[in-house]
């Protein structure tokens, strides 16, 4: 899977519940991509002296247990898009995030298509994203 994995810009949205910021993470997925057997992904963002840290963790279709999901559109075409809802901070003091500049990672197993069948490939990719925070919290 080339370069280029995530969204350039990442949306934030304010949990329903706990009204921390939740980060929107995906990216375009390579059509070979059969099935996103588990992806992590970290979200971080220098505020001042302190970060911001999302995170999530979790298989493609069914949510495990205390662990996000990662939902796949357009699987096997050109328009293939994966995407996570990142809800777990880091310490009980979460640090916002602000519109700005952020570094993402994601690390995963995917089974790949290949022209000899399907086969299990991990990948790992870091790239700058840019935060868009709603309007209204700006």
């Amino acid at each position: 899977m080339p370069g280029g994995n995530f969204d350039a810009s990442l949306n934030v949205e304010r949990h329903l519940t706990t009204n921390a910021h939740l980060v929107k993470a995906g990216g375009p997925l390579d059509p070979s991509v059969a099935q996103v057997i588990e992806l992590c992904v970290w979200v971080f963002q220098r505020a001042s002296t302190d970060e911001a840290i999302a995170q999530g963790m979790g298989p493609e279709g069914q949510p495990m247990a205390g662990m996000a999901m990662t939902h796949v559109t357009g699987k096997g075409t050109p328009a293939a898009h994966w995407d996570m809802e990142l809800e777990d901070r880091e310490g009980t003091t979460a640090v916002d995030f602000v519109n700005g500049s952020a570094t993402a990672v994601a690390i995963g197993a995917f089974l790949i298509n290949t022209p000899t069948g399907q086969k299990r490939r991990g990948f790992f990719w870091s790239e700058p994203v840019e935060i868009k925070l709603p309007s209204a919290a700006s």
